[in-house]
């Protein structure tokens, strides 16, 4: 298990609780740290690791938009069962949506809700699946969003499953991003050059 303290220099967009990260750190395997965390500030957390993201939604105010009090929720999920990655947002404020066989779009209600009613099961306030995130803490994100899809596809590879939906942008875009990725830390010089030879091939 990680400390709450190993996991600060893995934030790399927006606000993580100490609840957050103390539950994000209970989460760790032994020896493991995720690869990155966004933290959404008071919608929630999205940890990735290897193999997997977490999505806490912990903390006295999180918790309770969450509908739990007290408590908090999180939603555990594996790249290899994850169909696709979708944002949906409007001037300032969007979601992040993680979608599953078990956690569809159609769940969601296709447009995100950000309004939270009693009657609203289907609030990203809510849904495990579902992390509220700011239009400008997303285009933030971005690239590490891209990295966790590439770490889908891998899984997926792995396993012999079809890929998940992803983004097609030109080859000087996919350049920029793995540029940044190296320049993040994401990818080692090793890892960079690799998957641009493959790009450029």
């Amino acid at each position: 298990m990680a400390t709450p303290e190993e996991l600060s220099g893995l934030i790399v967009v927006g606000r993580v609780s100490k609840k957050q990260k103390s539950e994000i750190a209970a989460e760790c395997r032994d020896g493991e740290l995720p690869e990155f965390i966004i933290g959404g500030g008071m919608g929630g957390s999205l940890a990735a690791f290897k193999d997997r993201c977490l999505i806490v939604k912990k903390g006295l105010l999180t918790s309770f938009m969450a509908s739990a009090t007290g408590g908090g929720r999180a939603g555990h999920f594996a790249y290899t069962d994850i169909v696709s990655i979708e944002y949906n947002s409007g001037l300032l404020t969007g979601a992040l949506e993680i979608h599953t066989p078990a956690h569809n779009a159609a769940q969601s209600g296709g447009l995100w809700r950000m309004a939270r009613r009693k009657d609203d099961s289907r609030s990203p306030w809510e849904l495990p699946n579902v992390l509220p995130l700011d239009k400008p803490d997303y285009e933030k994100a971005r690239p590490y969003i891209q990295r966790m899809r590439e770490m889908i596809a891998q899984a997926k590879r792995q396993q012999g499953a079809p890929a998940p939906e992803t983004d097609s942008p030109d080859l000087a875009s996919q350049l920029e991003r793995l540029a940044a990725l190296k320049e993040q830390g994401v990818l080692s010089a090793e890892e960079f050059e690799a998957a641009k030879r493959k790009l450029i091939s």
